[in-house]
């Protein structure tokens, strides 16, 4: 069992983990965000500052309390679990270890099971929300689940799952990207901090990225090299060639 000790975050319930500050959740619009910047050190710097801005804000109001709506019990699967990059493994075969805090169980659909290769042919900008699957058409990738909405998309998905598989395990792509003045992740059991919108989405150069809010969305697309950059480095550093797990349990 994991032992979490927590700091209230405001009247909205949601709570920032001493253990691993700095971190946010909030599904309201965030109220420190960074602004792309020209220089990646620079934004980079900000993002950082920021964090620590909104840690030293919630941690004025510490009480020790319970972590809501979530278990601190580890889950231990059957198999090799590994923890880091530099393990000898078998990308196809891997079994990570798995938490609340990493929101990766493996008995819940990815995405809470809407498709992921209807993404490809929505249009945000229309207003194109996502599409949700169905339990009769699965298919598994890197053991777990994922759901569609008709046989054909199923079908889509089993001959390239890498392709419509989301990057950075369906996280939101701005805080795993090392720029989110919100959430200045560095371990992996920071996860459950980057919950997503399944309706804040985009494609970009054939990879979707999602998102916990708009804002997010924004910023991101706005210098997704840059971003791209920083998120590909932090999640390689956690995974190597590996694809990771996936998000099964946190969105807003």
């Amino acid at each position: 069992a994991i032992v979490v000790a927590t700091g209230r975050g405001g009247d909205d319930g949601h709570f920032l983990t001493m253990e691993d500050k700095p971190l946010l959740v909030s599904s309201s619009e965030p109220a420190l965000l960074v602004q792309p910047q020209g220089d990646a050190a620079a934004k980079r710097s900000m993002a950082k500052a920021s964090a620590v801005m909104v840690a030293v804000v919630v941690a004025a109001m510490v009480g020790v309390t319970m972590l809501a709506g979530m278990s601190t019990q580890t889950i231990t699967t059957t198999g090799q679990l590994v923890q880091s990059a530099s393990a000898d493994v078998d990308c196809d075969t891997v079994v990570y270890m798995t938490t609340d805090k990493k929101c990766n169980s493996y008995d819940s659909p990815v995405l809470s099971g809407f498709d992921v290769t209807e993404y490809f042919s929505l249009d945000y900008d229309a207003g194109d929300e996502a599409v949700q699957g169905l339990d009769e058409y699965t298919a598994t990738y890197m053991g777990y689940t994922f759901y569609f909405a008709s046989s054909a998309n199923r079908a889509l998905f089993e001959a390239n799952p890498s392709l419509y598989a989301p990057a950075y395990g369906g996280f939101c792509a701005y805080g795993v990207s090392g720029y989110d003045g919100n959430n200045f992740m560095t371990k992996q059991t920071q996860l459950w901090s980057t919950p997503v919108d399944v309706n804040e989405y985009a494609v970009i150069d054939g990879t979707l990225y999602m998102f916990r809010g708009s804002d997010a969305r924004e910023f991101f697309v706005e210098s997704s090299d840059t971003d791209i950059s920083g998120g590909d480095g932090l999640w390689s550093s956690w995974f190597g060639e590996c694809a990771g797990f996936f998000n099964t349990e946190c969105y807003m």
